[in-house]
């Protein structure tokens, strides 16, 4: 019983750690989307290769699971690439709302999709999904 609880979170590891990693079946959603344009809060869009950590500051990263943000809030450094993560099987967008220092926009972000956002300015950044507006969340860039 206890090789099979073992072996079974090992399975569970390896696949999560497969499907982070773009080890899929070759489809283009299971490494984030065929998109590999950066966003860029403060500064004009940037291309990157998906999945690095990004940003002059280093990366840090933001999941939506059970329609949150996770962690909220997050607090950056300027020049930092943060990295939102679907791991819903509902479609989310992380969008800027209020009165932030620039507009950013993931765009819908299916089961799996992740799409980064670079912070290049100082302040608090509060963001929606559009699709579900009473997600909430805010990134705090010192």
């Amino acid at each position: 019983m206890k090789i099979t609880r073992t072996l079974a979170a090992v399975t569970v590891t390896a696949s999560f750690l497969l499907a982070s990693c773009g080890g899929g079946d070759g489809d283009d959603k299971a490494s984030g989307g065929d998109d590999p344009t950066t966003t860029t809060a403060g500064d004009e869009p940037t291309t990157t290769a998906e999945g690095g950590g990004g940003g002059g500051a280093g990366g840090s990263a933001v999941k939506i699971v059970d329609f949150k943000y996770d962690p909220d809030p997050l607090e950056v450094e300027a020049g930092t690439a943060v990295k939102f993560t679907n791991e819903d099987d509902a479609a989310h967008t992380a969008t800027s709302s209020g009165d932030v220092p620039k507009d950013f926009d993931t765009g819908n972000l299916e089961k799996g999709d992740s799409k980064e956002v670079t912070f290049d300015e100082a302040g608090s950044y509060t963001y929606i999904c559009d699709i579900h507006n009473y997600m909430k969340g805010t990134v705090d860039v010192k």
